[in-house]
């Protein structure tokens, strides 16, 4: 089910540019972090269910 991971990277995309556009620079690799991981997961199960 890849779809909860698509739904966290999308999130943690708009995370990262409100953090930028509002100068939140100490979050930033926290969140790039995340969205690594997440982005990772995604792929992971994607391309396991071809």
């Amino acid at each position: 089910m890849p779809y909860l991971e698509l739904v966290m990277v999308v999130y943690l995309v708009l995370t990262i540019a409100i953090a930028l556009l509002n100068h939140h620079y100490l979050s930033l690799p926290f969140l790039v972090l995340f969205l690594a991981g997440f982005s990772y997961t995604f792929s992971l199960s994607v391309f396991q269910t071809r």
